[in-house]
């Protein structure tokens, strides 16, 4: 009598950085919807109280962007300097950190603009109704000079770049503070925290002092210079990843006090 051996399944394992990466966003979507959630909530009653008290001029939804850039900023901050010795002690490299917590910033930015995109349409529809005009004043890349027209498709790349340079801004923070201490991190937040300013100022239709149309003119002449203006602002967000990214690679963990 012969026997016959079964052959097991293969088990696909996940990488470190995957299983990092699926960590980091549960918690950071998890925040997401608390944060969404709440934001709906302000924003009717801010709705409600500016008709009731005073003249509805301009879509109220639109300043949640940023909350939707600080936000993530101060949650990626905390990621840098509290997650990453844990995340060496379980194991896993420095480098699988350092990419999955990138990979976990994009996508929780690319969430946050479409939520926050969602809600400036519903907010449209809100406002035709009920016969109140629908402005933007806050956006740069998507509204007209008189701020009615929007292109939703450029609503979401301004979005997703400012609140994906916020989210890579904090990372850059929080490494630089967690590898170089207070003194030092405080004096490097101009090259750690300006790219944000940046981005800002290239996405702005006007940015006042920090204004950046010459180096649109100079990038993009003539036409529409929306696509100079994204170029270069992924350029400085992907410039702010390559630092995080080297620096998470080389921290010493600090030692742990009781």
């Amino acid at each position: 009598m012969s026997t016959t051996t079964l052959a097991r399944p293969a088990v696909r394992r996940r990488t470190p950085t995957a299983r990092t990466v699926r960590h980091l966003l549960t918690m950071l979507l998890y925040l997401a919807v608390w944060f969404w959630g709440i934001a709906v909530v302000v924003l009717t009653l801010a709705i409600l109280l500016v008709d009731r008290f005073g003249e509805i001029t301009t879509s109220v939804v639109q300043f949640a962007r940023q909350g939707g850039i600080w936000f993530p900023f101060s949650l990626t901050v905390i990621l840098a300097t509290t997650y990453l010795p844990t995340h060496v002690a379980a194991g896993m490299t420095r480098r699988a950190f350092a990419t999955a917590a990138l990979v976990a910033s994009g996508v929780t930015a690319a969430v946050y603009a479409g939520v926050l995109t969602l809600l400036i349409q519903l907010e449209r529809v809100v406002f035709e109704r009920a016969g109140w005009p629908h402005t933007l004043s806050d956006i740069g890349l998507s509204a007209t000079s008189s701020g009615t027209a929007v292109d939703l498709s450029r609503l979401f790349v301004d979005y997703l770049l400012m609140f994906g340079s916020g989210a890579v801004s904090g990372l850059l923070v929080g490494i630089v503070y967690y590898r170089a201490g207070g003194w030092w991190g405080t004096l490097a937040l101009p090259l750690t925290i300006g790219p944000l300013f940046v981005v800002t100022a290239l996405l702005a239709s006007d940015a006042g002092p920090f204004d950046l149309a010459w180096v649109i003119e100079r990038f993009g002449p003539g036409g529409d210079d929306v696509l100079a203006r994204v170029l270069l602002g992924a350029l400085v967000i992907a410039a702010q990843a390559a630092a995080f990214h080297r620096i998470a690679r080389r921290a010493a963990l600090n030692p742990v006090t009781t």
